[in-house]
């Protein structure tokens, strides 16, 4: 199978488009992913914090059978907050685990992005050259 210059042009570009596509996908990738680890971790300590708020609250309200004081409002809203960084650190792991889907949509759509570049550039090109006298 022979190849014209315009294919092998136009192989060429393809081949090289796919290097920058796949480092700026990486840089995205790798960025998410850092951005998200910090945000798990800083769940994770505030998850442990209230854990131990619930643990005094626990042996507190098992000395005090009926107590409606302060304590009780701090440890209804550790309870919330318990359940908020549960929740959290849950919706961010399945975030974490769908990066490698994010990773392919940047990879892809940079290397479109590069490709129609040169597809535009290459038609003015032409165009610019027939336009000549």
């Amino acid at each position: 199978m022979n190849l014209s210059s315009r294919q092998k042009l136009w192989i060429f570009f393809f081949a090289c488009s796919l290097l920058p596509a796949y480092w700026f996908a990486n840089w995205r990738y790798e960025t998410k992913f850092a951005s998200i680890t910090t945000t798990i971790e800083r769940e994770q300590s505030l998850h442990a914090s209230t854990d131990k708020l619930l643990s005094i609250c626990q042996k507190i309200s098992a000395g005090n059978a009926a107590s409606y004081e302060a304590t009780d409002l701090i440890c209804k809203l550790g309870q919330d907050t318990h359940e908020h960084t549960f929740s959290a650190i849950k919706n961010l792991t399945a975030e974490k685990n769908s990066l490698n889907i994010f990773f392919m949509l940047n990879f892809l759509s940079f290397a479109a992005g590069l490709n129609l570049i040169g597809v535009l550039l290459y038609q003015a090109n032409i165009y610019l050259k027939s336009e000549q006298p």
